[in-house]
């Protein structure tokens, strides 16, 4: 008599109706396993849009980093939710894609807190995921 030599399998395929809710848990969890923490320094510039903000330019190589990992921690329009601190100021906020790369917006409260203008080259701690 011969060794078995293969295993029967059962494959259960939802409705398609429930692959939305399925893909958004699988999000979840993938989002709570993804962290980056990272610190750089950068200098404060200003921008004069429709509503002006000071902002910090992420790194290029962080960017890239950043990039890996947009598709599991974004919540869409390519904005990534970050912890950010400076000196001893921290807050959450959204880091903003921005020609190919991404920049960290300053509240108005942390540059009163910490007394930054701009130019100012302050070191920043991203965590995200």
């Amino acid at each position: 008599m011969s060794a078995k030599t293969h295993a029967a399998a059962v494959a259960f395929i939802p409705p398609t109706v429930t692959w939305p809710p399925i893909q958004a848990i699988r999000r979840q969890e993938q989002r709570k396993k993804v962290t980056m923490d990272v610190e750089f320094s950068g200098a404060i510039w200003y921008w004069r849009g429709p509503a002006p903000h000071h902002f910090v330019t992420v790194p290029a190589e962080l960017c890239r980093e950043l990039k890996a990992i947009a598709g599991v921690v974004t919540y869409g329009w390519r904005m990534i939710p970050a912890q950010v601190r400076i000196g001893a100021t921290t807050w959450t906020t959204s880091l903003f894609p921005k020609d190919g790369g991404y920049i960290v917006p300053i509240r108005a409260s942390v540059q009163r807190a910490e007394g930054l203008t701009v130019g100012a080259i302050v070191t920043v701690r991203l965590v995200v995921g």
